[in-house]
């Protein structure tokens, strides 16, 4: 798997806990399966959702400065 927003948006959620493994972001943020992001690096395949992640990427960012300014 390349480097994606993905990669970036979980990243971010591990470092603010709002998750805390990849199965747990597969399955809760993206609605995948709890396996989705191990696929994705053992086919080393584009993940099919980044627009619904880049969506929700850009809600976890203003408030993740929301919290930063409080």
């Amino acid at each position: 798997m390349q480097k994606t927003v993905l990669n970036e948006v979980f990243k971010l959620l591990v470092q603010i806990g709002a998750v805390s493994s990849e199965s747990e972001f597969s399955k809760d943020w993206l609605c995948r399966s709890e396996c989705y992001m191990r696929t994705l690096r053992f086919k080393r395949v584009k993940p099919s959702v980044l627009n619904q992640a880049w969506e929700r990427w850009l809600y976890v960012q203003a408030n993740y400065s929301t919290m930063d300014a409080v």
